[in-house]
């Protein structure tokens, strides 16, 4: 974000100038968050993953202190969503004050303050501290996000009732280990039969890649477009391969169904480490790297695990339509 217009932000309590931008300055990023809590008057939103958490953990302890005292002087709400465990269990049990939900494999992070500023931190790999982040204060967005956090919201399991079931809480997820990529394709061949409405795809580019020559996997795609099936594809890149199977795949077909197949892309909001597919509001399949060179598949089916799927995808969908309406602005 260029200094001038930092300068502003950080001036006018991040209302001015509208922006939406990605920053990469760690001094901007950590004075973005202190500024955040100075002027704050309504309160802060927020989704935590495992590196998010682990951040604040390690790094920023002393702001729970300094909020909890906020917290009585302006009347603010907090509202955070995390996925408990027995490893974290006694730290947010200790933190006062916060309204705090449950919500198993979150993957995402985000912030939004008193309805009107959103942030998201993009950790790289193992780090322990965030590359950089995404800032918004455009209301559309904020707006459309900040409706995806109350639906998120509504579905987390509140705090104390977590605390009664962590020991013996049961999923309805069902996981397995997988020694290549070849079985793999084999479950992801069968899962893609089970669209008939919707298909929401989100993966690496790298993953995205392992299908670069692999025919039925794109014919299967392109049978699903031609039923007019909706097919939305989010990666964090591309390449000319999939450039290529994506030309191919609409090319001479009625404009009517053009729309059917949208892609987003993005390599400014981090990577991403998975392949996920969810299938009209019901199904959804993950992919994601396991230790030793083998790959960790997962089928959810409960209807609550699978609208959380849906909600982060259109998380990103809109963090990503949102940066290449301003690269084209």
């Amino acid at each position: 974000m260029q200094d001038a217009i930092y300068k502003q932000l950080i001036e006018s309590g991040q209302s001015f100038p509208e922006i939406t931008d990605v920053i990469y300055d760690a001094n901007q990023m950590e004075k973005l968050m202190l500024n955040s809590v100075d002027v704050v008057t309504i309160g802060f939103d927020t989704i935590w993953d495992k590196k998010i958490f682990n951040f604040h953990y390690k790094f920023l302890r002393e702001g729970f202190d300094v909020l909890e005292k906020l917290i009585e002087e302006r009347c603010l709400r907090i509202r955070l969503i995390v996925e408990t465990a027995p490893e974290n269990i006694e730290f947010i049990n200790s933190i006062k004050y916060y309204e705090i939900r449950h919500l198993d494999n979150i993957r995402t992070n985000f912030g939004i303050m008193d309805q009107r500023a959103y942030m998201l931190w993009v950790f790289h790999e193992d780090d322990q501290r965030p590359e950089q982040a995404f800032f918004s204060n455009s209301l559309s967005l904020v707006k459309k996000q900040q409706m995806l956090f109350d639906k998120i919201w509504k579905l987390g399991i509140p705090l104390k009732e977590k605390n009664k079931q962590l020991e013996n809480e049961q999923t309805s997820e069902f996981h397995k280990m997988l020694a290549n990529f070849v079985d793999a394709r084999t479950e992801i061949m069968t899962f893609l039969d089970h669209s008939k409405k919707e298909l929401l795809i989100l993966s690496s580019i790298k993953m995205l890649d392992y299908f670069a020559d692999d025919d039925l996997f794109w014919l299967k795609l392109s049978v699903l477009y031609r039923k007019g099936v909706l097919i939305k594809l989010l990666t964090d890149g591309y390449n000319r391969s999939l450039i290529y199977q994506l030309n191919k795949i609409t090319k001479e077909v009625s404009r009517k169904i053009h729309d059917h197949f949208q892609m987003g892309y993005s390599t400014k909001l981090g990577s991403i480490d998975e392949f996920v597919l969810i299938t009209d509001n019901k199904e959804a399949l993950e992919l994601t790297y396991a230790d030793l060179n083998q790959y960790r598949i997962s089928f959810l089916n409960d209807k609550n695990h699978v609208l959380v799927q849906e909600i982060l995808f259109e998380k990103y969908w809109n963090e990503v339509q949102s940066l290449s309406s301003i690269s084209t602005s």
